[in-house]
C-alpha cells in the first residue's frame, strides 16, 4: 500500500469516527430536553396590589396562583392570572392586598385548566377542585418571591433619556439614566426585548447616570431605524450581565416600576 493510500484512508476514518460523535451528541441532546414547565418571578413592591410573573413556561394553558402561605392551601390563594401553552412574559397578576398584612414572601405556584376552561376553579369556596397543580419530575412547579422590591430605593422615579443619534460609529450615547436600583440598561432592535435582538448594553448605578457610552453591535443594527432601551437590575452574579446569555434570558429580570417595564425608544439617525 502506497503511503498516500494510507493517509487518504486514515483521512476517511477520522472523519467517519467525528460524524458518528457527533450523531450521538445530537441524539443525547434530543434526549435531554428543557423543563416543560417553569416560572421566574422576581423580589417587588405590591403595595399597589399588583405581582409581576416574569416568565412562565407551560406545557398547557393553565393559571399561575399567588399563595400567602407555604402550605399551599386554597384558602391562602391571594391572586391568580392565566397563562397560554408555551413561552409567557409579563403576566400581571392582581393580589388581594387586604389579606397579606405585610407577608415578606410569597408563593406562586402553576395549575392546569382542565375543569370549565378559562374558569379558575382551585379553591372554589375554601375546597380544592379541578384545576390541579403542575408537575415536573413529580414536583410541583413552585418559586418565591420577596415583597420588598428586592432593596429598591422607591422613592427614585426610574427614567431613561436618549436622544435620537447616529449610531454607524458602532456607539450610543445614553444622556441619562435614573435608577432605583444597580443594574444595566440593555439596548434592542425589537420592542419584543428577546435576548436574541440585544445589540448593546451598559451598566447603570443607583441614582442619576449621565453621558454613557455604550458600544453597541453596529453591523446587526441593518439600518433599523428605531432601537429601543430597558432597564434591569443586577440580581444574578453581581456587576455580570446574564440578560441574554447565550440567547437566554437568565438571573438579571427586567425592573419593574408600578407593575410595568422600564423602556423608552429612539432613532438611529440623528435629528
Amino acid at each position: 500500500m502506497s503511503l498516500n493510500r494510507g493517509f487518504t484512508i486514515s483521512l476517511k476514518l477520522v472523519v467517519i469516527m467525528l460524524l458518528a460523535l457527533t450523531i450521538t451528541s445530537v441524539v443525547l441532546a434530543a434526549k435531554t430536553p428543557p423543563p416543560a414547565n417553569s416560572i421566574f418571578v422576581h423580589d417587588q413592591e405590591i403595595a399597589a396590589g399588583v405581582a409581576t410573573v416574569d416568565q412562565v413556561t407551560a406545557a398547557q394553558p393553565g393559571w399561575v396562583v399567588v399563595y400567602k402561605r407555604a402550605d399551599l392551601k386554597p384558602d391562602m390563594i391571594v391572586g391568580y392570572a392565566p397563562v397560554k401553552a408555551g413561552a409567557n412574559s409579563g403576566i400581571r397578576v392582581t393580589l388581594d392586598t387586604s389579606r397579606l398584612d405585610k407577608i415578606p414572601t410569597l408563593w406562586v405556584r402553576l395549575h392546569e385548566d382542565q375543569g370549565a376552561k378559562g374558569v379558575f376553579e382551585w379553591g372554589i369556596n375554601g375546597k380544592s377542585q379541578a384545576d390541579l397543580p403542575v408537575t415536573e419530575n413529580g414536583q410541583s412547579v413552585i418559586t418565591t418571591f420577596g415583597t420588598k422590591g428586592a432593596g429598591a430605593d422607591l422613592s427614585v422615579v426610574p427614567a431613561i433619556n436618549i436622544k435620537s443619534q447616529d449610531v454607524n460609529k458602532n456607539s450610543i450615547i445614553v444622556d441619562s439614566v435614573t435608577s432605583p436600583v444597580d443594574g444595566w440598561l440593555v439596548v434592542y432592535k425589537d420592542p419584543a426585548l428577546r435576548p436574541s435582538d440585544i445589540v448593546g448594553h451598559v451598566p447603570v448605578y443607583h441614582g442619576t447616570n449621565q453621558n454613557l457610552k455604550m458600544a453597541v453591535e453596529g453591523w446587526r443594527l441593518d439600518k433599523t431605524p428605531t432601537l429601543w432601551a430597558a432597564l434591569y437590575e443586577d440580581k444574578g452574579m453581581e456587576k455580570v450581565m446574564e440578560v441574554g446569555h447565550m440567547g437566554l434570558t437568565r438571573a438579571d429580570p427586567l425592573y419593574l416600576y408600578k407593575g410595568q417595564p422600564v423602556v423608552t425608544a429612539f432613532g438611529t439617525t440623528a435629528p
